[in-house]
């Protein structure tokens, strides 16, 4: 809805009624009260929670999911009931798609580590582009990480 949820200083930008948290906090009040959204869809309590929801076919769609969640959970059998049946959409904003969350990783080396060349050959193979691609579930569930989106 055109704006974000907490400042740089965590401060909430929802409260001015013209903001884009606050329209987005009324459009999902109002999603609940007329029906949209039924009553026991808001009390998942974690990522976890709601994505074992999506991933048992018990929920329609979650906002905000990590697109990578799709290869390394819902289209993995051993973890899903709705394999081949869910795809990522961009979540939608007021002028297209807005950004989504994100939650970045980091991989490094300690600095007392015993073999920091091994170390460094490890992370160059586990962050290139084709590692990321088969973790993300692209090239099948086989080889997907899952629980790594």
């Amino acid at each position: 809805f055109g704006g974000s949820v907490l400042d740089e200083n965590g401060e909430a930008q929802f409260t001015d009624p013209d903001s884009g948290g606050y329209r987005a906090a009324e459009w999902m009040v109002g999603a609940l009260t007329e029906g949209l959204v039924a009553p026991g869809s808001i009390n998942v309590t974690d990522s976890q929670g709601q994505q074992t929801l999506m991933a048992q076919g018990q929920v329609a769609s979650t906002f905000s999911d990590y697109s990578g969640t799709v290869g390394t959970l819902y289209d993995v059998p051993a973890s899903s009931t709705v394999v081949g049946k869910v795809r990522y959409l961009p979540t939608p904003g007021v002028d297209g798609p807005a950004a989504n969350l994100s939650n970045p990783d980091g991989i490094g080396i300690p600095k007392q580590a015993k073999y920091p060349d091994a170390a460094a050959k490890f992370i160059e193979w586990f962050t290139s582009q084709q590692q990321q691609t088969d973790f993300a579930g692209v090239n099948g569930p086989e080889k997907a990480y899952t629980g790594y989106p």
